[in-house]
């Protein structure tokens, strides 16, 4: 860097100066004022047109349409992990470009709040024409308690040495005869000792940082371009205290010497955006010391710093009112500010709001609404024109049933009822939300749908309003991409390979995986995939269901790979909402061979081939039923015909016991003989049957 002169810095802080004053949004203007306009519109500010005693009510129409866009725009765009992917620009950068993919996608997700970051990014454009974001690459100082136990002398020795290390404690211990640690306390380190360290480890930890910059506070130069990456002259200004600048590394001296001024505080799209807060939202400097408040300005301006006749792009810090104390001066790699705008106006930076879109539809149907109401009013609470023979305290007195005092009822009392125009103030309301419909493409109607109404009107009016009002909030979500986001993305790449000197480990798709960006390319293209015009997920699921089946059809004859089915699964899976693929599926091992197919076997073939393997399978299982509920039939049959023939021998066992009776003494023992064997053979036909019915195939056989 060419040595400072006092005259090149006199000369640097004159253009600062002249810059600062110049620029678009410093103190006031056309572009702050629609702002603060479009600022309280959206909180539902009065006009200050009101008339006390009339309607204020105020319509809510910019709210309505923004707040109505924001959950499409983060859908689209938090649908997915990796809706922003690097390509490489040659075949031995695909691994790097994937590496890069995913751990900026983490670095946005993990380290910075990347919903809060896009909500609040979107919704300044929607209201305020451009949302700005800035990314940076911060770093973290912080220290960290650590333990470790037993250690030997060597790894005490390693930890000393390290100068990111304090230790602050240690014991020692030797070990004794039966093989067990014992503490003591000697002086000294020998190297049979062992040690427990408590130590505190310096750690510093760097990452790209992106953070959200308030509208009133960016400045840009005037007639700057579409382009914020070739602007002239832009700058970031913000509040601080002396303490807080000493802590960044200004000197002290430097920083005691920065003026104090506020007339910041009294900008007029401040005061609106916290008007409803306070009714005297200024935040007035009062305070001294250390707590002083200053104002800092971090400006990018092309300048020729070296008189080389060749412009650069260069960082310059300054602070204070007026005049202006440059604090830091160094060369810039790029603009750091990321921009989007809903409507982007060709060759200017500054683009259209959806506040621009429905500015004159909000005061238009709040006049409307007013007076409408208005006249409701008076029809309900006429006014009455009396004489002078009406006793006016009468009529002053309202209340059910009262009486009114007159001389002349006819000629002394008259009710002034207005005519009742509230039907054409309402029809106008209509057709106010018929232009905001067709500027925005928001519509009550479509939004208020209920999602199985819309499942059922597969063609039709219902379905062709909401494609065209979706095609135009798809178009904010397109420009988005292609210009702030695609130019965030590409600007963290930048910092990662820059400044990110240590390998580092993150956890995607549960497992640790190395990231080292100093191997990357950082000119590395960049490729916005946010889903745009593949209609809602319901859609995407039909359209990935019709791929994956001609995927199937032309896995035979080579026009898809197992590899391809897979990715088609894996989008399913994510556009179910589900973050892994691995819990549903497996990726096919790119090692091992397909199995062949014979050549004359057609996807029809096959499918054939699998409908007779699925009949075989059908048709064994009902044999199987069948021949189940035969044999239980059989068995059913057999278990009634044993009742019945032990009942036939209790039967003459019963008639012989009668003839015992009759017979003599010799008989009945005869007799008792016989019985006795004869239940000794129906025990035993008995027993032999139960073996029966216990044997394999008994049924088969019956």
């Amino acid at each position: 860097m060419a040595k400072k002169t006092p005259k090149v810095d006199l000369e640097l802080s004159a253009r600062i100066e002249s810059e600062i004053s110049s620029s678009i949004g410093y103190l006031s203007g056309e572009v702050s004022e629609d702002r603060r306009i479009g600022l309280e519109y959206y909180l539902g500010e009065p006009f200050g047109n009101e008339v006390e005693g009339r309607s204020q009510v105020v319509s809510r129409d910019v709210s309505d349409v923004v707040d109505a866009t924001m959950p499409q725009l983060a859908r689209i765009f938090m649908a997915s992990d990796e809706y922003v992917q690097f390509t490489p620009r040659n075949i031995n950068n695909e691994e790097q470009a994937k590496q890069a993919t995913e751990f900026c996608n983490y670095v946005l997700e993990q380290d910075n709040n990347k919903f809060n970051l896009f909500y609040t990014w979107f919704k300044d454009a929607l209201i305020q024409k451009n949302g700005i974001v800035k990314v940076y690459w911060d770093v973290q100082d912080y220290e960290q308690d650590e333990e470790y136990e037993k250690l030997n002398a060597d790894e005490l020795m390693m930890l000393s040495q390290d100068p990111d290390i304090e230790i602050t404690g240690i014991q020692k211990f030797i070990m004794n005869e039966i093989g067990e640690f014992q503490e003591i306390d000697v002086e000294g380190i020998d190297p049979m000792m062992h040690f427990d360290v408590q130590l505190t480890k310096k750690v510093e930890k760097g990452y790209p940082k992106v953070e959200n910059v308030p509208p009133e506070d960016f400045l840009v130069t005037r007639r700057a371009v579409s382009n914020i990456n070739d602007l002239k002259f832009c700058a970031q200004r913000r509040k601080t205290t002396t303490s807080e600048l000493i802590i960044e590394g200004y000197p002290k001296d430097v920083v005691e010497e920065i003026p104090t001024g506020d007339e910041q505080e009294y900008n007029t799209e401040k005061v609106a955006r916290f008007a409803k807060d306070d009714e005297f939202p200024y935040d007035a400097d009062n305070r001294d010391g250390s707590e002083r408040e200053i104002w800092v300005y971090e400006c990018y301006i092309r300048y020729d710093y070296d008189n080389d006749g060749k412009s650069e792009l260069r960082r310059v810090v300054t602070a204070g009112t007026g005049s202006y104390k440059i604090l830091e001066n160094e060369k810039a790699d790029f603009i750091p500010f990321c921009s989007v705008t809903p409507y982007p106006l060709p060759h200017k930076f500054y683009g259209e709001s959806l506040f621009d879109k429905t500015e004159d539809v909000q005061l238009i149907k709040s006049t409307l609404w007013r007076q409408a109401l208005d006249n409701l009013y008076l029809i309900i609470n006429g006014r009455t024109a009396v004489g002078d023979g009406v006793n006016l305290d009468d009529m002053l007195t309202s209340r059910p049933g009262g009486v009114v005092r007159m001389d002349n009822p006819q000629s002394d009392w008259a009710n002034l009822a207005p005519a009742d125009m509230t039907g054409a103030a309402y029809s106008m309301l209509e057709y106010c939300d018929t232009v905001k419909k067709d500027r925005t493409g928001i519509d009550d109607n479509i939004t208020g749908l209920d999602p199985n109404t819309l499942q059922e009107a597969k063609t039709g009016a219902v379905n062709r309003a909401f494609d065209a009002a979706q095609m135009k909030i798809e178009l904010i979500a397109r420009v988005f991409a292609e210009t702030g986001v695609k130019d965030l993305f590409s600007k963290m790449l930048r910092l990662l390979v820059k400044y990110q000197s240590k390998e580092r480990m993150i956890k995607l798709r549960d497992q640790w995986i190395p990231m080292n960006p100093r191997d990357w390319d950082d000119k590395m293209d960049v490729r916005v995939n946010v889903g745009l015009g593949t209609g809602n997920k319901d859609q995407q699921l039909q359209q990935l269901m019709t791929i994956l089946g001609m995927q199937r059809e032309g896995l035979p004859y080579g026009l898809a790979t197992l590899d391809q089915i897979y990715n088609t699964l894996s989008k399913m899976v994510n556009n179910a909402g589900f973050k892994s693929e691995k819990e549903f599926f497996t990726r096919p091992d790119p090692n091992q061979p397909p199995q062949q197919q014979d050549g004359d076997r057609t996807a029809e073939a096959l499918i054939e081939a699998e409908k007779v393997k699925a009949q075989a399978a059908m048709q064994m299982k009902q044999m199987q039923l069948e021949k189940e509920k035969q044999s239980e039939i059989q068995k059913l049959q057999f278990d009634a015909a044993m009742e019945q023939q032990k009942r036939d021998y209790e039967a003459k066992i019963n008639m012989l016991k009668e003839q015992m009776k009759m017979e003599s003494q010799s008989m009945q023992e005869e007799t008792k003989r016989h019985i006795a064997a004869m239940n000794n053979e129906v025990k035993a036909m008995l027993e032999g049957y139960r073996i029966d019915i216990g044997r394999p195939g008994f049924g088969d056989q019956q």
